[in-house]
């Protein structure tokens, strides 16, 4: 194996680790959504959303979560992955949330754009 091929190899396996960093969170947190956690119930009435839009947000992020992981939609899965994260940050800081609730979805709304310029850079 060429130094090449292996530096590429390195940035490929890299780049799936953003990729499953990103979407297993995604899934599990949406399956805890759509599962109607209590806490998760407490957190969206807090935010001033009806409980039935607990597990419309739970499936838009486990669908986003899936959709990061296929090549042919990716783009698809970071986009709505953006707008599930943007929604969050506003929410938090329209609810007066603490700074570390509304960084969290900030962080994530970060790495979400790593993948995205890797993406860019990579096409």
């Amino acid at each position: 194996m060429t130094k090449t091929n292996a530096m590429t190899l390195v940035l490929q396996i890299v780049f799936w680790l953003l990729l499953l960093a990103m979407a297993v969170p995604m899934c599990f947190f949406g399956l805890t959504k759509v599962l109607r956690k209590p806490e998760k119930m407490a957190a969206l009435a807090h935010l001033g959303y009806p409980v039935w839009f607990l597990v419309i947000v739970g499936i838009a992020e486990i669908a986003s979560g899936v959709l990061i992981l296929i090549p042919d939609t990716r783009w698809t899965g970071v986009a709505v992955t953006a707008v599930i994260l943007l929604a969050a940050i506003l929410s938090h800081a329209r609810a007066g949330d603490s700074r570390a609730q509304i960084m969290t979805p900030v962080y994530v709304f970060l790495h979400l754009m790593v993948i995205a310029v890797w993406m860019v850079a990579a096409s």
